[in-house]
């Protein structure tokens, strides 16, 4: 079994970090991030504007976490760069490394948490579910630092086109 996943590992597709499929995404995300730093904080801020169309705001949140969702799995096979010199392509070398940096904040932040632990919805006592409302809140506010890895993006694609032209 071990050797099957393995070979599945190895037989999964790699994607170039600098190639221009991951730029349009990166790109995509970035402006869905965009959306969600600005919608994120007017939701939680004041809910009676949204409540008269929850159910469109379901749907976009719930395609939202979906596309979030395939960010993670497309980073989990993106190739990454070593050093200024040195890109590594090996399938498991770019799942562990994504496993061991990114991959914990990510799958956080992306988790529909809200929606898990219903959100206060009632059923318990008052104490129990300001908690839980201010937890789901919380977690909802992770999208937002999605941000800062995308910064961190944007940074290390500028460097690495610095040292091409030099």
């Amino acid at each position: 079994q071990k050797r099957q996943g393995r070979a599945l590992l190895t037989s999964l597709p790699t994607i170039h970090p600098d190639s221009a499929f991951r730029m349009q995404w990166d790109l995509f995300v970035a402006i869905l991030l965009l959306f969600t730093c600005f919608v994120e904080p007017l939701r939680l801020g004041f809910p009676e504007m949204f409540e008269d169309n929850l159910s469109v705001w379901t749907v976009v949140e719930i395609t939202t976490d979906c596309i979030f969702g395939t960010d993670i799995l497309l980073n989990s096979m993106t190739a990454f760069h070593k050093d200024a010199s040195q890109l590594v392509t090996e399938q498991p070398a770019i799942l562990l490394h994504y496993l061991k940096t990114w991959f914990t904040f990510d799958l956080i932040s992306t988790l529909p948490f809200h929606r898990i632990m219903g959100g206060g919805g009632g059923g318990g006592d008052d104490d129990t579910d300001a908690s839980v409302l201010r937890l789901s809140k919380f977690f909802r506010l992770l999208k937002l630092f999605k941000l800062l890895r995308l910064v961190r993006s944007s940074q290390a694609l500028s460097n690495r086109l610095q040292h091409t032209q030099l």
